[in-house]
């Protein structure tokens, strides 16, 4: 399992996962906008038939099976028991997350603001028409900060008590190493490389489109709510966003 707080940049981690080590499909199968998918696609859905699915098509060659999810919606899943046999047996949990937690919520509020999650969406829609309409919002950023710090918190109060072995991650050094870190993960899982890595650099291929509206928020977030941000960053993972 890819374990995530939103905005982690960890798309392109589980693609090369996938490609150059085929370790499954990992997929966010527990989002309700992957779920309302899946619902349209058969006339009569049921719960057993969509986790059939997911095992039945999206398992590797090799017998792996890989999901992602962020902390919220695997907690609820867990209580709910929903769908529990692709997520009661992992072995593995990659952890990834951002050092810079502040630019990861701006990252957030642009992305709710904007209705524009990936990268891809500028092919259909031009940046500068995407920032035009929005509006900082210091509230929603430091609401997104404390959803981060309370998911950081799930997962690491949960790896304490899981016995599967936990990788832990950081978007910064992944878009830096990921040549590093891949191998790392496939040795984990005993699994070695199926294709070569492209000539393209995962740096580049991993960092966001330029925005002057997040590093604009970002700045002046850090400048209204500088001593905030570092309770936050003293007491990351170790206890409530409040």
């Amino acid at each position: 399992m890819i374990a995530v707080t939103p905005r982690s940049g960890s798309t392109l981690l589980a693609q090369e996962l996938s490609r150059r080590y085929g370790l499954g499909h990992p997929g966010e199968f527990l989002n309700e906008g992957f779920i309302a998918n899946f619902e349209h696609l058969f006339p009569t859905p049921s719960l057993s038939d969509f986790q059939r699915f997911l095992l039945n098509n999206f398992t590797s060659t090799e017998g792996i099976f890989g999901l992602k999810a962020d902390w919220f919606r695997y907690e609820r899943a867990r209580e709910l028991e929903y769908l529990p046999r692709i997520y009661e047996n992992i072995d593995l949990y990659i952890y990834v997350r951002r050092r810079d937690f502040v630019g990861q919520a701006v990252s957030l509020a642009v992305a709710m603001q904007s209705g524009v999650w990936h990268e891809t969406n500028f092919r259909f829609l031009p940046a500068d028409k995407v920032y035009a309409n929005l509006a900082y919002d210091e509230a929603m950023i430091t609401d997104n900060v404390r959803s981060l710090m309370s998911q950081e918190f799930g997962w690491e109060s949960y790896f304490r008590r899981t016995s599967a072995q936990v990788i832990p991650l950081f978007y910064e050094d992944v878009a830096a190493s990921m040549d590093e870190v891949l191998p790392r993960i496939g040795e984990a899982l005993g699994a070695w490389p199926v294709v070569a890595a492209p000539s393209r650099s995962f740096g580049a291929m991993m960092k966001p489109t330029p925005s002057r509206v997040n590093s604009d928020w970002r700045a002046r977030y850090l400048e209204r709510q500088g001593a905030l941000v570092d309770h936050w960053q003293a007491h990351r993972g170790l206890a409530s966003a409040d």
